[in-house]
């Protein structure tokens, strides 16, 4: 994944291209739903083009690690509420970068300093599995 984010790949694309890309790459396996597919793939370009517009030094060097997964959690769990709306998609996905950034991430380090000795992948695997499931969707899709 920061191979593609690194290397400035991310254009302007139609939307068949834009669900090939994130296929391609392993993001949309066992999603058998079109629609959801298109939303995700959406999320996950615009998510990657918020990244990379970045300035250096804007986001924390792991964030893309866990947003990608983050989003799939988020919209697999509600999938029955959400529909495919570029502006809802933009405003989730700055709103989602924006507390992995400044707010999860905080939390983790400290948890990961609270609870020394333990793998700070297991604390931060856990973390944002919790936080995927209790976010709630329906203040973006109602």
């Amino acid at each position: 994944m920061s191979h593609l984010m690194n290397s400035g790949q991310v254009e302007i694309l139609e939307e068949k291209d834009i669900v090939k890309r994130w296929s391609d790459l392993g993001l949309l396996e066992q999603i058998n739903n079109d629609d959801l597919k298109k939303i995700l793939a959406y999320t996950y370009e615009t998510t990657a083009k918020i990244i990379i517009s970045a300035e250096t030094g804007g986001f924390k060097e792991y964030v893309d690690t866990m947003v990608f997964p983050m989003i799939y959690r988020i919209l697999i769990k509600n999938k029955e509420i959400v529909f495919f709306d570029e502006k809802i998609i933009e405003k989730f996905a700055h709103e989602l970068l924006f507390d992995i950034n400044n707010v999860i991430t905080e939390q983790i380090e400290d948890l990961i300093q609270t609870h020394a000795g333990c793998s700070n992948v297991d604390i931060e695997a856990e973390f944002c599995a919790n936080y995927c499931n209790n976010f709630d969707l329906t203040k973006y899709f109602n």
